[in-house]
């Protein structure tokens, strides 16, 4: 049970992120650009430094806190069905062709 419990998380996390965060998505281009001075917290977290964009990607920032859910025993991090949900994220994540650029330079 506890198997099918992860693999169900796994693809229900890979359908989720596909839908909400591929870069051809509908509804993530319906999402407002929200932007605080140099930093961009949606429809992406990137920082805007030094005539660079630094963006931190989906997969990053789930594989981070799957890695705090490893040593997390109780509360919604500690179920197998959010842990499968996370490595469902970082697998449509890896699976985008731009997925190992961190750094571009502005275009503005």
């Amino acid at each position: 049970m506890e198997f099918a419990s992860a693999v169900g998380g796994t693809i229900i996390g890979y359908a989720t992120l596909k839908i909400t965060s591929h870069p051809n998505s509908n509804l993530r281009n319906k999402l407002p650009e929200l932007k605080l001075k140099w930093v961009q917290f949606c429809p992406t977290i990137r920082l805007f430094i030094f005539g660079r964009t630094i963006h931190f990607h989906h997969w990053l920032n789930l594989a981070a806190i799957l890695l705090i859910s490893v040593f997390v025993t109780g509360g919604i991090l500690g179920l197998l069905v959010t842990k499968g949900f996370l490595v469902g994220g970082i697998l449509q994540g890896l699976s985008l062709p731009q997925a190992t650029r961190f750094i571009y330079k502005d275009t503005l």
